[in-house]
Order: C-alpha cells, then sequence, then structure tokens
C-alpha cells in the first residue's frame, strides 16, 4: 500500500476496509447498493466516497448503476450476476463460456427467488449469423450442411469441390426440409450455400412465403473466418471453387443481398430491419 493511502485510510473508519465474505456476512439482513460499498483487490487508493459508479454505454447513452464484470473480461459467475441484480446493478454472465456452462450459470439465476432473467439468450462466439437470427426470432434454426450426404463429405473433407450433380440432391433435400416446415405453418432460419441463380431458383419456386438474403463477404474474409474454424468437414482449400462457381444475385431476383463483414450480432439485426421480421 502506498504512503498516500496508508495516510487516507487512517482517518476513515475502518469497517469500510473489511473482507468482502465478512462484510457481506455482516450485512445479510441489509439492502446495499451501490453507495454503501466499494469493492477493491486487497486496497484502493480511491475512498468510497470519491468512486463514480456510473457506466457509460455509449458517447449518448449512460446508466447511473454499475455494470460489474470480473478482471480480463472473464467469466463473473452466477453469484456475482445474481448479487449485483439483487443490490441494483446489472448481473453479467459473459460470452466467452461453452454453451453447457453458459446455460448452466443463467439457470442458476432464474432459479433465484426473485426470477432476474427471463427468457435468457446465450450464444458462444463459433455460433453463426443463422444462429443468432433463429434465436432472435424464436425459430428453430437448420444448417443445410447437416443435409449433405456421406458423399459429398467425403469429397470435401478430401478437398474435392463438388459438381452440380453432386449438389442438386442435396438442394432437392434442403427445399424438402423448407417444405415439411410450410406444410406445419411453421417459420424457420435456414442456411446453405446457394452459390447460383439456379439453385436459388430451385429453392424459391412454388414457396412464396420463402425469402432469401444472400450473405455478401469478400474472399479475403472468407478466408480468414473459415481459417478460425475447426473441426468442420469443409477445408478452406476449397473457396477458390466456390468463388468460381459463384453467381451474384441480379436486381430481377427475389433475393435480398446484405453485407456480412461486421460482427454476426450486427448482420442478424440488419436481416431482421430489411424483411420487417419480429424479433420474439
Amino acid at each position: 500500500m502506498s504512503k498516500v493511502a496508508k495516510k487516507e485510510l487512517s482517518a476513515v473508519d475502518s469497517h469500510f476496509y473489511l473482507p468482502a465474505d465478512r462484510f457481506f456476512r455482516l450485512n445479510v439482513p441489509t439492502a446495499l447498493t451501490f453507495d454503501d460499498v466499494s469493492l477493491a483487490t486487497l486496497y484502493s487508493e480511491i475512498l468510497p466516497r470519491e468512486a463514480d459508479t456510473s457506466t457509460s454505454i455509449s458517447e449518448s447513452l449512460g446508466l447511473q448503476i454499475p455494470v460489474i464484470s470480473s478482471d480480463m473480461d472473464t467469466v463473473t459467475d452466477s453469484r456475482m450476476a445474481i448479487a449485483m441484480a439483487l443490490n441494483g446493478g446489472l448481473g453479467l454472465i459473459h460470452f466467452n463460456m461453452t454453451p453447457k456452462d453458459q446455460v448452466a450459470a443463467v439457470a442458476r439465476v432464474k432459479r433465484h427467488i426473485h426470477g432476474l432473467i427471463r427468457d435468457p439468450i446465450t450464444v458462444d462466439p463459433s455460433q453463426t449469423i443463422g444462429d443468432l437470427l433463429a434465436r432472435k426470432l424464436g425459430w428453430p434454426f437448420i444448417d443445410g450442411d447437416s443435409l449433405h450426404p456421406a458423399a459429398n463429405i467425403a469429397k470435401m473433407r478430401a478437398g474435392i469441390p463438388l459438381t452440380d450433380e453432386d449438389r442438386w440432391p442435396w438442394l432437392e433435400a434442403v427445399a424438402a426440409a423448407a417444405d415439411e416446415h410450410i406444410a406445419a405453418g411453421q417459420s424457420a432460419v435456414m442456411a446453405c450455400s446457394a452459390l447460383k441463380r439456379s439453385y436459388r431458383d430451385l429453392l424459391l419456386t412454388g414457396r412464396p412465403s420463402a425469402r432469401m438474403v444472400f450473405l455478401d463477404v469478400p474472399h479475403d474474409l472468407l478466408t480468414a473466418r473459415l481459417a478460425a474454424r475447426h473441426g468442420h468437414f469443409f477445408r478452406a482449400d476449397l473457396l477458390d471453387s466456390q468463388f468460381a462457381d459463384l453467381e451474384h444475385p441480379q436486381p430481377a431476383e427475389q433475393v435480398v443481398v446484405i453485407s456480412a463483414v461486421g460482427p454476426a450480432e450486427q448482420v442478424a439485426e440488419q436481416i431482421i430491419s430489411r424483411l420487417r421480421l419480429q424479433a420474439a
């Protein structure tokens, strides 16, 4: 502790500096707000009366309640989230957990007697724009890659580009999955590589309620994203073959083109806005 801090400490009631576990045990019956306590690591040279716990969200938006996170932007556990929410703050559970751990942490918060979080959304960094869009809309998500026949998957794992003959049965399987949801009167988000106009025509013809969004991403950015993706059967060295087959949507097509160079959250919101959809 610095000499300045020691000097200031001598002038302040010692009960301000109890260890956190003892402090909260002593104050169990008491409703504490951020005016009552300042948490510090070992010690602080800022006295409680000097602490500013307001939070700036943006240049024009601020909160007069504290937003608490743990050091280095690591995981804030459910106990801290509950404590902060009960004391007028925002309890955050960070995204950099596995989905399983994230769901478990949120469940602990939801089971609290006061019911702090309602219908939470948990998303891990590996999830796609399709995942996020489906969650925001409350619709099921169908990844077209899961509908590829085993022969197609084996070719892509081996670094062999698919041909039209390989893709037509797969596209028909994607269309059939869409028809199942349409027949049941259910909405869904589906994702697939509809590279050519003929592919898009196959998926849209006879399905007037279907809407198609083409995510426009530059080659270099897709290369970087593929390099960061692990465990998928589509190899990064197949990207050039897909760009060779790619036919960008033309104005006459009933396809909404959206740039997907930004964060997935931002792109999902743009899709909802452009298609005039209603988030759940």
